[in-house]
């Protein structure tokens, strides 16, 4: 079929498949990849760099999960599109895949230990290839249980670190957690940061479960800290993420 062929309305006719003659488990792995499936993710990007820009805010750009960098990849080139010097980038991973699942994480979402690996050297090896910001990016290794120490967040808040967007793309409530619970000790949220949540309706959109019980319980922890928090929910995007403005209550 050709790609670029359109229907009478206009329509791509690759959106409408019907001949799945050789269709296998490496075909479903490919479309998975394809442009379609990231459409939705670099258009997120897109609007949130529109919103940083519009409401003036300010900051760096973190990524917990950095699988073939793709997101991060998509973010570097909105930076750039926006002309963002001031921003840096850290792309927290542990370059090795999932981390051991365990506990509430092995009911619903079939994940095992090294699923999702991309290496650190790939990582770079795409990001130099990639070619932009190359000198503002820093690679932060570890499984979050171990990288996401005092020693670190001592690090970041010396380096005067503020998010205006967090990219949280872990899959696992364990993970995600880990993460969450890291931001809360920082320094990193300002009024406006965009939190954004990959797998938020993983485990069929459970409450109890995944992203969504990791950020239930993040709220809880962060509040009366001396500054109040409040999380509107803004954009959602793709099958499964969704994201939140961060704002201070006054």
């Amino acid at each position: 079929m050709n790609e670029f062929k359109k229907d009478a309305d206009g329509i791509y006719e690759k959106y409408y498949q019907t001949d799945f003659s050789s269709w296998d488990k490496q075909a479903e792995i490919n479309y998975n990849n394809n442009e379609i499936r990231q459409k939705g993710r670099s258009e997120f990007f897109a609007t949130a760099f529109d919103f940083m820009s519009a409401n003036e805010i300010k900051g760096d750009y973190l990524e917990f999960g950095c699988h073939k960098a793709r997101t991060f990849r998509m973010v570097l080139s909105e930076a750039r599109r926006k002309n963002y010097e001031f921003m840096r980038f850290f792309a927290f991973d542990s370059f090795e895949g999932l981390p051991e699942v365990n506990g509430i994480d092995k009911l619903g979402v079939q994940f095992k230990k090294g699923d999702l690996t991309t290496s650190e050297e790939k990582f770079w090896e795409l990001i130099n290839k990639h070619g932009l910001f190359i000198d503002k990016i820093q690679t932060i290794k570890g499984f979050y249980e171990d990288s996401l120490n005092n020693e670190l967040l001592l690090d970041l808040k010396h380096k005067d670190v503020k998010a205006s967007l967090i990219y949280i793309d872990c899959d696992l409530y364990t993970s995600s957690k880990t993460v969450l619970n890291f931001i809360a000790q920082s320094n990193f949220l300002q009024d406006g940061t965009i939190i954004a949540f990959d797998d938020w309706d993983l485990y069929r959109a459970n409450p109890n479960k995944g992203q969504r019980k990791a950020f239930e319980e993040f709220k809880e922890q962060i509040s009366g800290g001396g500054v109040e928090w409040q999380f509107e929910e803004w954009r959602k995007f793709n099958s499964a993420s969704t994201s939140f403005i961060a704002q201070k209550i006054d």
